[in-house]
C-alpha cells in the first residue's frame, strides 16, 4: 500500500533453486483440486465446495461487506483524503499535488484462491503528495497524530507505523540508516479496518548524510515522486452494488465456516 518498502534482493545459486521450488510449489498449487467441507443443517448432510466461495481464503467476507460499496469508493477516498490534507496543511502550511498515477483505481479480485472467481475489487486512490516536509522529528510524529485522529473518527483505527514492527527493525534500521526512528529518513505506515485502509509516507532524503537515500529513491523520483514529501492514499476491498445480492447468495452456505488454506496463488 505504500511506496518504497522494498528490501534487498540476494542472488546466489542457493537462492535461484529456492525460487525454484517455490514456482513449481505454486504450479502444482495451481493444479490442486479445491477444498470441500461437509457440515450438517436441519438434519440434512451439507457438502460445498470453496471454489464456488465468492471471496477470497484471505479475506474475511465480513470485513469486506462493512466497507462502502465500489461504487462509492472514490467519494469516500476524497472525503476523507481531503480532511486529511486540511489538517496536515492547516499544521504544516505545505502545498499539494496528485502523486504519480498510472491511470487505474480498480482491480478485481483475480480469483478467491480456491481455483474459482472472486466478486471482490479493491481500490486503490491516486495519491496525494505535499510539497514539503517538516524537518523536526516531533513534527513527523504529530503528522501521524493527525492522520490516526481521522482514520479513528471513520472507524479504520490507529496508524501503526511499520517503522516500528519487531519483524522489520533490523531490515528498515539497515534501509534508512539507523535503529532510532527520529533518525531515520522515511517514515511509513498504515491505518486498516472495515477492509479499508489509509497508508502514510514521509520522506526527506536529506536527513541521510550518507546519501543512500538519493541513490535508493533514483528511480522513484525519475517516476515523479517528491523525495521530500508527505504522502497519503486510501484503499478499500469491497463488492459493486450490482454484484451485491449474487454475492450474498453465493455466501450463504459458506457462513460460519472456516476458510481453509488457499489451494491456488491467484
Amino acid at each position: 500500500m505504500t511506496e518504497n518498502r522494498e528490501g534487498t534482493r540476494v542472488r546466489s545459486d542457493h537462492a535461484a533453486r529456492v525460487a525454484g521450488t517455490a514456482a513449481l510449489a505454486v504450479l502444482l498449487a495451481g493444479c490442486a483440486s479445491s477444498p470441500t467441507t461437509t457440515y450438517q443443517a436441519g438434519g440434512q448432510e451439507i457438502t460445498v465446495d470453496w471454489a464456488e466461495y465468492p471471496g477470497h481464503a484471505y479475506t474475511a467476507a465480513e470485513d469486506v461487506l462493512q466497507a462502502p460499496p465500489a461504487e462509492e469508493l472514490e467519494a469516500v477516498s476524497g472525503k476523507l483524503l481531503g480532511e486529511i490534507e486540511a489538517r496536515l496543511t492547516d499544521e504544516f502550511g505545505h502545498a499539494w499535488e496528485d502523486g504519480p498515477d498510472d491511470g487505474e483505481s480498480f482491480f478485481p479480485q483475480e480469483g478467491n484462491g480456491y481455483g474459482g472467481d472472486s466478486l471482490y475489487v479493491s481500490f486503490n486512490s491516486v495519491p496525494r503528495e505535499s510539497l514539503a516536509v517538516p524537518e523536526d522529528p516531533q513534527d513527523w510524529q504529530r503528522a501521524v497524530d493527525i492522520v490516526s485522529e481521522v482514520t479513528e473518527s471513520y472507524g479504520l483505527g490507529k496508524l501503526e507505523l511499520g517503522n516500528l514492527e519487531p519483524a522489520l527493525a533490523e531490515e528498515t534500521a539497515e534501509r534508512l540508516g539507523s535503529t532510532e526512528l527520529q533518525h531515520q529518513w522515511q517514515w511509513f505506515g498504515d491505518a486498516y479496518g472495515q477492509s479499508q485502509w489509509v497508508s502514510l509516507t514521509l520522506t526527506d532524503v536529506e536527513r541521510d548524510p550518507t546519501g543512500e537515500a538519493v541513490e535508493e529513491m533514483k528511480g522513484s523520483i525519475e517516476y515523479g515522486w517528491n523525495p521530500r514529501s508527505i504522502t497519503i492514499s486510501y484503499g478499500a476491498t469491497t463488492v459493486r452494488n450490482e454484484d451485491r445480492e449474487q454475492f450474498l447468495a453465493a455466501l450463504e452456505p459458506f457462513e460460519g465456516l472456516d476458510r481453509p488454506e488457499a489451494t491456488t496463488s491467484d
